[in-house]
């Protein structure tokens, strides 16, 4: 919504060419809605600017192909959960099992490999400093 509209139709033409924008910056907007957008964005100073930074991402390029499929991100997780720690980042204390009334939920065995996988995937230190 366009706070500077003088009406519900320049409101509309507004929406319209909002909606359109992401097209526009990366270059397949055409015909008469390139036409239409184009003379909107010479007037509409909001549209300039939404303009402006849709054109800096785009010209970012595209970001890395991420996989959001949980099946494989846990198939690939497991087994770096049970692969065995190399000699030099083997921990110094043996893990304690949760006192009688804990309310983690977990295993000593899991406490022990998500800890490993934290420290091995070099996570922010925040994370390891959660309480399992």
């Amino acid at each position: 919504m366009n706070p500077y509209a003088d009406s519900a139709a320049e409101d509309a033409r507004h929406n319209e060419a909002q909606d359109a924008l992401p097209w526009l910056a990366n270059g397949t907007l055409c015909g008469t809605e390139l036409d239409r957008v184009q003379a909107h964005v010479e007037t509409c100073a909001l549209c300039r600017a939404d303009l402006a930074v849709l054109r800096t991402v785009h010209a970012a390029g595209p970001g890395p192909d991420l996989d959001w499929d949980p099946e494989r991100a846990l198939g690939r997780l497991l087994p770096q959960l049970d692969a065995p720690l190399p000699a030099q980042d083997a921990p110094d204390v043996q893990a304690v099992p949760a006192p009688p009334g804990s309310t983690s939920g977990f295993s000593p065995v899991t406490r022990r490999r998500v800890r490993r996988w934290i420290r091995q995937s070099r996570l922010p230190c925040w994370i390891g400093t959660a309480k399992w």
